[in-house]
């Protein structure tokens, strides 16, 4: 059964990756009231909202795009750490099989998070995933198993003159009460693919670069492929 939900759409910094947005919030007030609106909110760097309460009509089918089976072998893999002390095994691998990939974080404040890639879209270096989080250590009710969130990593290339492998500064998050409106968190990335998230933000938001300026990780490397 579908239920008439809200999309909730955060753009936060990898900073507060791991960190509650909203502990002392009431769960009931955040669920939505009316199908295809999009609210979308922004944190900055400290966790607090820089934009909310901006609801914007929505129709994701618009920006369907089948996930399925690609000839296309795309890829982002790694071990690294970035600036908030965070640890990455990253692995988000799309091929004829299909999408496949695991990911384990280790967090600052959440301890171990462990997720699977949903997807993984790739341009000239630079990598677009979707993970889904199985598990958390330390969960808080707006930050837990059963979320989506979308990241970028870019590949810098190897050698030692080469600048150091980056991710995005900032994460997209899909809170996992506002999917029950999707039957498999695979229907939901047929609608918010990772080829089309930044299209689907910047189209409804009005924001560009959703996803911040890159930062480098302080060790370890990132493929793309």
């Amino acid at each position: 059964m579908k239920y008439s939900l809200t999309l909730i759409f955060t753009a936060v910094f990898m900073a507060v990756f791991f960190q509650a947005c909203h502990q002392g919030e009431s769960m009931s007030g955040h669920f939505p009231d009316e199908k295809g609106m999009l609210n979308v909110h922004v944190l900055d760097e400290g966790g607090s909202s820089v934009i909310s309460g901006s609801s914007l009509a929505v129709d994701p089918p618009e920006f369907a795009w089948i996930q399925g089976r690609s000839p296309k072998i795309q890829s982002a893999t790694g071990t690294f750490t970035v600036l908030s002390g965070n640890q990455y095994d990253f692995a988000a691998i799309q091929n004829p099989g299909g999408i496949h990939g695991e990911i384990t974080i280790e967090s600052m404040t959440r301890g171990t998070i462990t997720a699977e890639a949903l997807c993984v879209s790739t341009v000239d270096g630079e990598a677009t995933a979707g993970i889904l989080l199985t598990s958390v250590e330390f969960p808080t009710p707006f930050f837990d198993a059963g979320d989506i969130v979308y990241l970028k990593l870019r590949d810098n290339g190897e050698g030692a003159n080469t600048a150091s492998d980056q991710v995005s500064s900032n994460i997209i998050i899909f809170y996992f009460w506002e999917l029950l409106q999707y039957e498999t968190p695979e229907d939901f990335v047929s609608d918010f693919s990772c080829a089309h998230i930044e299209l689907i933000y910047s189209a409804f938001s009005g924001l560009t670069e959703p996803f911040g300026p890159y930062e480098d990780i302080l060790d370890g490397n990132v493929q793309v492929k």
